[in-house]
């Protein structure tokens, strides 16, 4: 009899929590922080050359937006971040049909608007990027995420950009663009190649292109969005 009431008395203290309404909800499955915007812009990679006289400008830009939840989950910012890279060149005579370019000058900078849904402001800032070289862009790098289940890397749906501009002396400048996304230690590591075409008018046609290549390599912190710096290398020749 004693044993019947104490089993009463412990199936009435085990439903007290039930009875005032059971636990807590559980954490939101979203991370505190911000996350690339699924899906991301159709055109996100745009170039533009300039010419003045004997100098050379490529400016590329390339925009990523991402989304930002607090700590239960809630959208409260849309972040856009832009990635600008300039690359300044001048004319120089390498051959008597055959121009060349040096480089002079080279930078990253960083534009972000931020949308906040909470207080309903859009603010904007621009910052330069540190600007630094390397010899392996890709060391630590991976087409699969770096956190499980281990997805491969979304890639823009638009990778490449080219556009062509004439300079002094008959020489006319092509420059090709192409983007492609990378998992760099869990930072977005987005790899930018070039490749520039120069020809000068000889007679009634072109003399044969001379090809140089060249690519930088930016990082994103994808929790912050903020780019963090930004490398440059020359490509190796290929076998």
């Amino acid at each position: 009899m004693l044993f019947a009431v104490a089993a009463g008395a412990l199936c009435a203290v085990a439903a007290v929590p039930f009875a005032s309404g059971g636990p807590g909800p559980s954490p939101s499955p979203i991370p505190q922080g911000c996350q690339l915007r699924a899906p991301q812009p159709d055109a996100p990679l745009k170039l533009n050359l300039v010419a003045v006289r004997k100098l050379a400008k490529t400016i590329v830009m390339e925009k990523e937006v991402f989304d930002c939840f607090n700590a239960q989950g809630a959208l409260t910012q849309v972040k856009d971040v832009e990635t600008f890279i300039e690359v300044v060149e001048r004319t120089k005579q390498t051959g008597k049909s055959n121009p060349g370019m040096a480089i002079v000058a080279k930078s990253a900078a960083a534009a972000t608007c931020v949308k906040d849904l909470t207080s309903g402001r859009v603010s904007c800032r621009f910052d330069r990027v540190p600007l630094g070289t390397s010899q392996t862009p890709l060391a630590g790098c991976s087409l699969k995420s770096g956190t499980y289940p281990f997805e491969p890397v979304a890639q823009p749906k638009h990778p490449v950009q080219m556009e062509t501009v004439s300079l002094p002396g008959g020489i006319v400048r092509t420059v090709k663009v192409e983007k492609e996304v990378f998992d760099c230690g869990g930072a977005i590591g987005d790899v930018y190649v070039f490749t520039e075409l120069l020809e000068r008018a000889v007679a009634n046609s072109f003399a044969p292109p001379v090809a140089v290549f060249h690519g930088v390599v930016c990082l994103k912190n994808a929790a912050t969005a903020r780019v963090t710096g930004c490398r440059v290398f020359a490509p190796t020749k290929a076998s």
